[in-house]
């Protein structure tokens, strides 16, 4: 691989995807990798947050019902730790608040399951850009 795609490569955005769904984790990966997205997947709430302070994704795309610990539950961590209070989460979610959480709380984005690859894309693209303006 030459130098020039190598820097392609390592500069795309990357996304961490968070589902105790594998399919749902596999899909995704997919649709965001085919455009363009580096992506990597965490089970559940807890290894999310491990995931993210080593790897420092550039956005968090995380199912909000998980067994063990909720999405909103991991995102409240993630938002208490000065290594990944920055990262932006997009909530995925089929309620508008998961164990009486309210989810506008807890993350930057909440869409409702399910998605299409478009709306997925753009709205994980305009959560991107989002963060980027506001630096």
């Amino acid at each position: 691989m030459d130098v020039a795609r190598l820097c392609a490569v390592a500069f795309r955005p990357l996304v961490l995807i968070v589902d105790d769904d594998p399919d749902a984790r596999a899909i995704h990966g997919l649709v965001l990798s085919k455009r363009g997205f580096r992506t990597m997947e965490a089970a559940d709430g807890a290894a999310a947050i491990d995931a993210a302070v080593v790897a420092t994704p550039d956005l968090i795309l995380m199912d909000a019902s998980m067994p063990s610990m909720s999405g909103p539950e991991a995102a409240q961590r993630l938002r208490r730790d000065l290594r990944t209070f920055a990262i932006p989460i997009v909530m995925l979610t089929g309620f508008s608040s998961a164990g009486g959480e309210p989810l506008a709380e807890c993350c930057d984005v909440c869409i409702s399951k399910p998605i299409s690859a478009r709306d997925l894309v753009a709205t994980v693209t305009s959560a991107l850009e989002a963060t980027k303006s506001h630096r």
